[in-house]
């Protein structure tokens, strides 16, 4: 068992007798497909995030001059 290793060294991974990495590839991901899915679930996430910071900023900004009074 190795527990770490430079990626030069690995030529096969296997997994329960399964052969998951082999010759610098993984046989189980298509990465064309796993790189689309990671593209659209970070695309979500930065449009959600834009929608609460609009929802946001105007209380934000409203609370400038309160905050601002304090000290």
């Amino acid at each position: 068992m190795i527990q770490r290793a430079k990626q030069q060294a690995v030529t096969m991974t296997c997994v329960t007798a399964e052969v998951i990495y082999q010759d610098g590839k993984f046989t189980k991901v298509d990465r064309t497909v796993a790189l689309k899915a990671l593209h659209d679930d970070l695309a979500k996430a930065l449009s959600d995030d834009r929608g609460r910071a609009a929802e946001t900023l105007p209380r934000a900004v409203a609370a400038c001059p309160r905050f601002y009074a304090i000290i």
